[in-house]
Protein backbone atom coordinates (compact mmCIF):
# COMPACT_ATOMS: atom_id res chain seq x y z
CA UNK A 1 0.00 0.00 0.00
CA UNK A 2 1.17 3.65 -0.93
CA UNK A 3 2.29 5.90 1.83
CA UNK A 4 0.30 8.36 0.40
CA UNK A 5 -2.84 6.24 1.62
CA UNK A 6 -1.62 6.11 5.11
CA UNK A 7 -2.67 9.57 5.26
CA UNK A 8 -6.27 8.11 5.27
CA UNK A 9 -7.27 8.30 8.69
CA UNK A 10 -10.78 7.01 8.35
CA UNK A 11 -13.35 5.51 5.78
CA UNK A 12 -16.92 6.65 4.99
CA UNK A 13 -19.52 4.69 3.45
CA UNK A 14 -23.10 6.24 2.80
CA UNK A 15 -25.78 5.25 0.97
CA UNK A 16 -28.78 6.58 0.18
CA UNK A 17 -32.27 5.00 1.15
CA UNK A 18 -35.77 5.54 -0.26
CA UNK A 19 -37.59 7.81 2.45
CA UNK A 20 -41.07 6.64 1.47
CA UNK A 21 -39.90 3.34 2.72
CA UNK A 22 -37.76 3.96 6.20
CA UNK A 23 -40.39 7.12 7.23
CA UNK A 24 -43.53 7.30 8.82
CA UNK A 25 -46.13 10.36 7.95
CA UNK A 26 -44.21 12.44 10.56
CA UNK A 27 -41.28 11.58 9.37
CA UNK A 28 -39.64 9.07 12.05
CA UNK A 29 -38.32 5.90 10.80
CA UNK A 30 -40.93 2.91 10.61
CA UNK A 31 -40.98 0.74 13.68
CA UNK A 32 -39.73 -1.98 11.41
CA UNK A 33 -36.80 0.08 10.57
CA UNK A 34 -36.60 0.74 13.69
CA UNK A 35 -35.98 -3.23 14.61
CA UNK A 36 -34.09 -3.79 11.79
CA UNK A 37 -30.80 -1.66 12.58
CA UNK A 38 -31.21 -2.06 16.55
CA UNK A 39 -32.02 1.13 17.14
CA UNK A 40 -32.48 2.08 21.06
CA UNK A 41 -31.46 5.55 22.03
CA UNK A 42 -33.66 8.81 21.16
CA UNK A 43 -32.07 10.73 18.21
CA UNK A 44 -29.76 13.43 18.00
CA UNK A 45 -31.68 16.26 16.58
CA UNK A 46 -29.50 19.17 15.37
CA UNK A 47 -30.35 22.36 13.17
CA UNK A 48 -27.48 22.79 10.09
CA UNK A 49 -26.88 25.94 8.05
CA UNK A 50 -24.22 26.45 4.97
CA UNK A 51 -23.01 29.45 3.82
CA UNK A 52 -22.00 29.83 0.41
CA UNK A 53 -22.18 32.81 -2.26
CA UNK A 54 -25.46 32.89 -4.49
CA UNK A 55 -22.86 31.36 -7.07
CA UNK A 56 -21.46 28.84 -4.69
CA UNK A 57 -18.00 29.38 -5.38
CA UNK A 58 -16.66 27.84 -1.92
CA UNK A 59 -18.54 24.69 -3.27
CA UNK A 60 -17.32 25.21 -7.18
CA UNK A 61 -13.51 25.65 -5.29
CA UNK A 62 -14.04 22.01 -3.24
CA UNK A 63 -14.71 24.03 -0.03
CA UNK A 64 -17.71 23.26 2.25
CA UNK A 65 -19.01 25.52 4.96
CA UNK A 66 -21.48 24.05 7.63
CA UNK A 67 -23.34 25.13 10.71
CA UNK A 68 -24.38 22.34 12.83
CA UNK A 69 -26.38 23.61 16.19
CA UNK A 70 -25.41 21.15 18.78
CA UNK A 71 -26.59 21.71 22.70
CA UNK A 72 -25.31 25.33 23.74
CA UNK A 73 -22.88 25.21 20.87
CA UNK A 74 -22.30 25.66 17.29
CA UNK A 75 -20.00 23.09 15.01
CA UNK A 76 -18.43 25.29 12.16
CA UNK A 77 -16.96 22.79 9.82
CA UNK A 78 -14.62 23.26 7.05
CA UNK A 79 -14.46 20.93 5.04
CA UNK A 80 -12.47 20.56 1.32
CA UNK A 81 -13.53 17.85 -1.04
CA UNK A 82 -11.27 16.06 -3.93
CA UNK A 83 -13.02 14.19 -6.63
CA UNK A 84 -11.64 10.64 -7.27
CA UNK A 85 -11.20 9.56 -10.66
CA UNK A 86 -11.24 5.95 -12.12
CA UNK A 87 -9.96 4.85 -8.65
CA UNK A 88 -6.99 6.83 -8.29
CA UNK A 89 -6.70 7.96 -5.20
CA UNK A 90 -3.08 8.23 -4.65
CA UNK A 91 -3.48 11.24 -7.38
CA UNK A 92 -6.13 13.28 -5.00
CA UNK A 93 -3.68 12.77 -1.97
CA UNK A 94 -1.06 14.48 -3.86
CA UNK A 95 -3.42 16.96 -4.91
CA UNK A 96 -4.25 17.84 -1.41
CA UNK A 97 -0.95 17.80 0.26
CA UNK A 98 0.19 20.08 -3.05
CA UNK A 99 -2.92 22.42 -1.91
CA UNK A 100 -2.14 21.70 1.98
CA UNK A 101 1.98 22.24 2.25
CA UNK A 102 1.47 21.22 6.06
CA UNK A 103 -1.09 19.38 7.39
CA UNK A 104 -2.19 20.55 10.87
CA UNK A 105 -3.39 18.18 13.23
CA UNK A 106 -6.31 19.61 13.58
CA UNK A 107 -7.59 18.54 10.33
CA UNK A 108 -9.16 14.97 9.64
CA UNK A 109 -8.11 13.23 6.16
CA UNK A 110 -11.45 10.88 4.98
CA UNK A 111 -12.25 8.87 2.32
CA UNK A 112 -15.87 8.68 1.18
CA UNK A 113 -17.45 5.89 -0.55
CA UNK A 114 -20.62 6.34 -2.02
CA UNK A 115 -23.38 4.19 -4.53
CA UNK A 116 -20.35 4.15 -6.90
CA UNK A 117 -18.35 7.27 -6.53
CA UNK A 118 -15.65 8.14 -4.20
CA UNK A 119 -14.16 11.50 -2.57
CA UNK A 120 -11.64 12.71 -0.19
CA UNK A 121 -12.10 15.09 2.42
CA UNK A 122 -10.20 16.93 4.75
CA UNK A 123 -12.16 18.35 7.29
CA UNK A 124 -11.89 20.63 10.73
CA UNK A 125 -14.17 21.44 12.88
CA UNK A 126 -14.27 24.30 15.11
CA UNK A 127 -16.75 24.85 18.45
CA UNK A 128 -17.95 28.18 19.40
CA UNK A 129 -20.36 28.68 22.20
CA UNK A 130 -23.77 30.11 22.02
CA UNK A 131 -23.54 32.98 24.25
CA UNK A 132 -26.26 35.26 25.30
CA UNK A 133 -26.04 37.00 21.91
CA UNK A 134 -26.75 33.72 19.22
CA UNK A 135 -29.81 32.37 21.27
CA UNK A 136 -32.16 32.93 18.25
CA UNK A 137 -32.16 30.36 15.75
CA UNK A 138 -30.74 31.14 12.96
CA UNK A 139 -28.49 33.36 13.76
CA UNK A 140 -28.47 36.47 10.93
CA UNK A 141 -26.24 35.96 7.99
CA UNK A 142 -24.02 38.79 9.78
CA UNK A 143 -23.38 36.72 12.72
CA UNK A 144 -22.72 33.27 10.10
CA UNK A 145 -19.78 35.35 8.63
CA UNK A 146 -17.87 36.60 11.92
CA UNK A 147 -18.11 33.10 13.46
CA UNK A 148 -16.30 31.81 10.09
CA UNK A 149 -13.86 34.34 9.83
CA UNK A 150 -13.29 34.64 13.38
CA UNK A 151 -12.31 30.64 13.34
CA UNK A 152 -11.37 30.21 9.77
CA UNK A 153 -8.16 28.47 9.23
CA UNK A 154 -5.26 30.22 8.00
CA UNK A 155 -5.06 27.61 4.36
CA UNK A 156 -8.75 28.44 3.60
CA UNK A 157 -8.24 32.22 3.93
CA UNK A 158 -5.40 32.87 1.93
CA UNK A 159 -6.25 29.60 -0.26
CA UNK A 160 -4.11 28.82 -3.10
CA UNK A 161 -2.19 31.76 -1.77
CA UNK A 162 -4.44 34.18 -2.83
CA UNK A 163 -4.66 36.73 0.20
CA UNK A 164 -8.10 36.89 2.31
CA UNK A 165 -9.38 34.60 -0.87
CA UNK A 166 -11.32 33.16 2.27
CA UNK A 167 -12.48 36.27 3.69
CA UNK A 168 -13.67 37.59 0.79
CA UNK A 169 -15.67 34.34 0.21
CA UNK A 170 -17.67 34.60 3.38
CA UNK A 171 -18.34 37.97 3.41
CA UNK A 172 -20.11 37.74 0.31
CA UNK A 173 -22.30 34.43 1.08
CA UNK A 174 -25.34 33.81 2.34
CA UNK A 175 -27.20 31.40 4.24
CA UNK A 176 -28.73 28.45 3.08
CA UNK A 177 -31.94 26.83 4.78
CA UNK A 178 -31.90 26.03 7.87
CA UNK A 179 -31.78 22.36 7.40
CA UNK A 180 -33.31 19.55 10.62
CA UNK A 181 -31.25 16.66 11.08
CA UNK A 182 -32.79 13.39 12.85
CA UNK A 183 -29.97 11.56 13.32
CA UNK A 184 -30.64 7.51 14.75
CA UNK A 185 -27.85 5.10 15.70
CA UNK A 186 -28.11 1.15 15.50
CA UNK A 187 -26.15 -2.02 15.00
CA UNK A 188 -25.90 -3.88 11.39
CA UNK A 189 -23.90 -6.77 10.63
CA UNK A 190 -21.98 -5.61 14.30
CA UNK A 191 -21.19 -2.36 13.14
CA UNK A 192 -22.40 0.84 14.35
CA UNK A 193 -24.35 2.49 11.74
CA UNK A 194 -26.08 6.00 11.50
CA UNK A 195 -29.30 6.92 9.68
CA UNK A 196 -29.70 10.23 9.07
CA UNK A 197 -32.98 12.22 7.64
CA UNK A 198 -32.16 16.01 6.59
CA UNK A 199 -35.46 17.80 6.04
CA UNK A 200 -36.81 21.36 4.85
CA UNK A 201 -39.92 22.97 4.36
CA UNK A 202 -40.28 24.83 0.96
CA UNK A 203 -43.62 26.51 1.10
CA UNK A 204 -45.85 24.05 2.23
CA UNK A 205 -43.79 21.27 0.69
CA UNK A 206 -40.76 19.18 2.62
CA UNK A 207 -38.18 17.93 1.11
CA UNK A 208 -36.61 15.21 2.51
CA UNK A 209 -33.51 12.78 1.99
CA UNK A 210 -32.07 9.36 4.44
CA UNK A 211 -28.58 8.25 4.60
CA UNK A 212 -27.08 5.45 6.22
CA UNK A 213 -23.33 5.51 6.69
CA UNK A 214 -21.07 3.86 9.26
CA UNK A 215 -16.74 4.32 9.38
CA UNK A 216 -14.23 2.21 9.89
CA UNK A 217 -10.05 2.45 9.90
CA UNK A 218 -9.21 -0.24 7.97
CA UNK A 219 -9.22 0.08 4.13
CA UNK A 220 -10.13 -4.31 3.70
CA UNK A 221 -13.06 -3.64 6.32
CA UNK A 222 -14.55 -0.98 4.57
CA UNK A 223 -14.49 -2.08 1.27
CA UNK A 224 -16.12 -5.82 2.56
CA UNK A 225 -18.65 -4.41 4.18
CA UNK A 226 -19.70 -1.85 1.86
CA UNK A 227 -20.78 -4.29 -0.97
CA UNK A 228 -22.55 -6.30 2.01
CA UNK A 229 -24.26 -3.38 3.03
CA UNK A 230 -25.57 -2.44 -0.39
CA UNK A 231 -26.57 -5.58 -1.31
CA UNK A 232 -28.29 -5.78 2.24
CA UNK A 233 -30.28 -2.60 1.37
CA UNK A 234 -30.85 -3.61 -2.11
CA UNK A 235 -32.30 -7.02 -0.90
CA UNK A 236 -34.72 -5.21 1.27
CA UNK A 237 -35.73 -2.93 -1.76
CA UNK A 238 -34.34 0.69 0.51
CA UNK A 239 -31.50 1.32 -1.33
CA UNK A 240 -31.82 4.32 -3.51
CA UNK A 241 -29.44 3.27 -6.62
CA UNK A 242 -27.21 6.47 -7.52
CA UNK A 243 -25.04 8.70 -6.47
CA UNK A 244 -25.76 11.77 -4.16
CA UNK A 245 -24.51 14.31 -1.64
CA UNK A 246 -26.43 15.73 1.03
CA UNK A 247 -24.13 19.10 0.82
CA UNK A 248 -25.33 19.41 -3.04
CA UNK A 249 -28.85 18.50 -2.14
CA UNK A 250 -28.95 21.37 0.69
CA UNK A 251 -27.52 24.09 -1.71
CA UNK A 252 -30.26 23.12 -4.58
CA UNK A 253 -33.16 22.71 -2.44
CA UNK A 254 -32.11 25.81 0.00
CA UNK A 255 -31.48 28.00 -3.39
CA UNK A 256 -34.80 27.92 -4.86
Amino acid sequence: MSNDIKLIEQHEIKFFIDPSKVLSETYELEEDIINLFQISNKPNLREILFIDTANQDMYKAGWILRNRKKTNKYELTYKKRYKINDNDINSALSELQNDFKEIDNEYKIELEWGYTNKSLSMSLERNKDILNDLTTYPPSIEELQKMFIENAPEQFINWKENKNWGIGQISNSKAYCPIHSIEYTGIWNYIDIDIDIWSRKINNNIDIIAEISFKATDENIASQQYSKLKDFLSGKNLLVPKDLSKTQWALTCCNK
